[in-house]
């Protein structure tokens, strides 16, 4: 897990969730994710999700 981030504090919760989402970062298996750890996963959060995925690999 990375430890340094230049990350908005009040972002800072969405880079945690990344690393405890199973890769890759899919929208059903955000889906599944939320469901199980009982997040109300907002559409905001679900594309910026998928989004870091995206430029952090």
């Amino acid at each position: 897990m990375a430890d340094q981030t230049d990350c908005p504090q009040e972002l800072e919760y969405i880079w945690h969730w990344y690393w405890h989402i199973p890769k890759p970062v899919t929208f059903t298996e955000l889906s599944h994710w939320s469901q199980l750890t009982h997040r109300n996963l907002r559409a905001w959060e679900a594309d910026l999700l998928a989004s870091l995925q995206r430029v952090w690999i």
